[in-house]
């Protein structure tokens, strides 16, 4: 099986920047050689040139212009610091909404158990299924196997959410809207599923402005 790329030593990897006119004016190979190999990878670093603009043309059509190694680095730094403000946010996202629901189910005197009860019979076999092997995966953890087993799966609400997902989480707060009439919650739910996405970027490690063109492109 033939393979198209291979992986690059720092040397090469500098090259092929230099090929593509990206420049070092801004910072000196060592520097570039020392980042790319301390600090952030390839792969990665690279992703941010899609915010700049390749000669259209002339002999050097294809090529990067302008476009300094510098500039990549300084993206890749935003992008962290941006990353990392995001997980703190997510994280008060993720615990005030299950503070929500929880004080809305006391509000309207539910059984916790049985609302919990009442999702899990609103679900198709599918779904139902998949749920259940998703809190499976706490079985074994060191921070939710004792709970995942003192209540088997006889759950009351507050530990129900203490083992599911944030995409379970938006899930059940459309149920709760549902069930509730609350059309507010509704329309946050939509907020929360959107929010659900840059989460899932953000705690993997994804690149946020890789490409900053291309929403504003969507836009025109």
């Amino acid at each position: 099986m033939s393979r198209a790329y291979i992986l690059l030593s720092i040397q090469d990897q500098i090259q092929k920047l230099h090929d593509n006119w990206i420049t070092f004016d801004l910072i000196s190979i060592k520097d570039a050689s020392d980042y790319l190999r301390y600090n952030n990878y390839f792969f990665k670093l690279t992703a941010f040139r899609k915010n700049y603009v390749k000669n259209k043309t002339g002999k050097n059509i294809g090529k990067y212009d302008k476009l300094d190694f510098a500039y990549l680095k300084d993206l890749s730094i935003i992008d962290m610091e941006l990353r990392y403000l995001l997980i703190h946010i997510s994280l008060d996202v993720e615990h005030f909404t299950k503070l929500y629901l929880l004080n809305l189910a006391e509000d309207h005197q539910e059984d916790g158990y049985q609302i919990i009860s009442d999702y899990f019979d609103s679900l198709n076999d599918e779904q139902r299924s998949r749920l259940l092997k998703e809190m499976e995966r706490s079985e074994y953890s060191i921070y939710s196997g004792d709970i995942y087993h003192r209540y088997n799966r006889s759950l009351p609400m507050w530990v129900f959410l203490e083992l599911i997902s944030f995409g379970r989480l938006v899930y059940f707060y459309r149920y709760c809207g549902n069930r509730f009439n609350d059309d507010k919650m509704i329309k946050q739910y939509y907020l929360l599923k959107t929010y659900k996405d840059l989460r899932n970027a953000t705690a993997h490690s994804s690149c946020l402005i890789n490409d900053l063109n291309l929403g504003f492109s969507k836009h025109q």
